[in-house]
């Protein structure tokens, strides 16, 4: 959503309707932080930019006591 600029708040939104169905199915769910893209690539904004989605999902993860695992962060390629 990054690519489309889709707003943090309706991002957030989106991402809570997913948790909740799967929650509501009686599913467990971890989320997954995706790996950065290259700045300037096909569109990707900024580093900063793209952490702000980030943690927007690890907010989520928290606030529906889902897992979270940052892969790009933990690697250390957050920004390349």
């Amino acid at each position: 959503d990054w690519r489309t600029s889709v707003s943090i708040p309706t991002f957030t939104t989106n991402l809570n309707s997913i948790v909740t169905q799967a929650q509501t199915l009686g599913g467990s769910c971890m989320l997954i932080g995706p790996f950065r893209s290259q700045v300037g690539v096909s569109g990707a904004p900024s580093y900063a930019v793209q952490q702000t989605y980030v943690d927007a999902i690890a907010s989520v993860a928290t606030a529906r006591n889902c897992d979270f695992f940052d892969i790009a962060g933990l690697a250390g390629f957050a920004t390349y």
